[in-house]
C-alpha cells in the first residue's frame, strides 16, 4: 500500500491536466494493485470525513510525508476486502467540465473475474 499511497499522491501534485487529476491516480491505483495481485480497490469511501482526510493527505505529501495518504490507502483496502466477498462491480462513469470539452469516460472494473473495461462515452452536449 506505501508504494501505491506515493505514487497517487505525486501524480496528483503533478497535476498535468486540467481535469481528472484525482480519477486518473485512482485508475492508476486499480491497475497498480491488480498488476500486484491485490483486490480491485473501491475508492467509494473517500467522502465526507474521509474526504477531508484525503485532501490532508495530498497536502501532506507536499512535504514528501506519505503517512497520511498511506492511512488513505489502508482505509480503501479494507472497503475493498468488504465489498469483494460481495463480487461487488465498480463502476466510474466521468461526465466532462462544464466548457463541455473534456471527454467523458467509463470505466468498470468486475472484482470477481479482475477485469477492468474502459470507453470513451464521446463529448457530452
Amino acid at each position: 500500500m506505501r508504494t501505491l499511497a506515493i505514487v497517487h499522491a505525486e501524480l496528483v501534485l503533478i497535476h498535468p491536466f486540467q481535469e481528472g487529476n484525482g480519477s486518473l491516480a485512482r485508475l492508476l491505483g486499480v491497475l497498480m494493485a491488480l498488476q500486484a495481485g491485490l483486490p480491485t480497490l473501491d475508492f467509494g469511501g473517500i467522502s465526507g470525513r474521509g474526504k477531508r482526510a484525503y485532501f490532508s493527505a495530498v497536502q501532506a505529501a507536499l512535504g514528501r510525508d506519505y503517512r497520511p495518504m498511506e492511512e488513505v490507502f489502508n482505509a480503501v483496502e479494507k472497503r475493498t476486502h468488504r465489498f469483494e466477498r460481495r463480487g461487488v462491480i465498480f463502476r466510474v462513469k466521468r461526465v466532462c467540465d462544464s466548457d463541455k470539452r473534456t471527454p467523458s469516460i467509463a470505466l468498470e472494473v468486475d472484482a470477481a473475474r479482475k477485469s477492468i473495461s474502459c470507453r470513451c462515452l464521446g463529448l457530452r452536449r
